[in-house]
């Protein structure tokens, strides 16, 4: 007999090998890859909730750090539009316009490498983005893994800078970078863009697609 988390941890075990095994069919068209994909999300969906916060390092601007950060709300990840594949020798490509409701992604302020300057939050009330993945064909070949080559943003309602625990250092450090945004909102929009991009990469290095 089962217990509930045996027949649990089955069940997941079960679906992650059902969409692993999907992934050999990405190729028969745009169509069924969109569907794929959103099945690969959906089947993973109450896992990542459960293993949030994701954990996307660290990012050094100079004397600033925007040290361990914690990524919220991933698990709503959604894919919006119809991807397209292209299916080279062994190696799968996939353009993927995704959606994410109201990501959080919440970084330790830290200056000059070691001085605590509080919480610092980087919050959308949507983010739309072009992922352009790379996916080893099955049967993958040993070592091979899943690669996000590009992230670019198609648009970011909502975005804003705050302090959590309201520190006089990283209060001032959210109001320079609203200030910006308001100002010059493109590049203070492809900053977040180059940041959120080589986390997400980074992140990827360690922990695999499902797919």
């Amino acid at each position: 007999m089962f217990d509930e988390l045996s027949l649990l941890m089955l069940c997941h075990s079960r679906s992650i090998v059902l969409v692993r095994l999907q992934a050999s069919f990405l190729c028969m068209g745009n169509r069924f890859a969109t569907a794929t994909l959103n099945q690969a999300l959906t089947l993973s969906r109450e896992a990542i909730k459960r293993g949030e916060p994701l954990l996307v390092g660290t990012y050094k601007l100079g004397i600033v750090d925007l040290a361990d950060g914690r990524l919220f709300n991933s698990y709503t990840t959604s894919v919006f539009e119809e991807a397209k594949v292209q299916c080279i020798n062994k190696t799968i490509y996939l353009w993927v316009p995704i959606f994410l409701k109201a990501p959080q992604v919440l970084f330790d302020l830290k200056l000059l490498t070691n001085i605590d300057a509080g919480e610092f939050l980087l919050y959308f009330d949507q983010l739309f983005a072009n992922v352009t993945v790379a996916i080893p064909r099955p049967p993958k070949v040993p070592g091979a893994r899943s690669k996000v080559l590009k992230f670019q943003f198609l648009g970011s309602p909502g975005i804003g800078f705050r302090s959590p625990t309201r520190g006089p250092l990283s209060a001032a450090f959210s109001a320079v970078l609203n200030l910006l945004l308001r100002t010059f909102k493109f590049p203070a929009e492809r900053i977040v863009e180059i940041i959120i991009e080589d986390r997400l990469m980074r992140y990827l290095e360690n922990n695999d697609l499902p797919l």
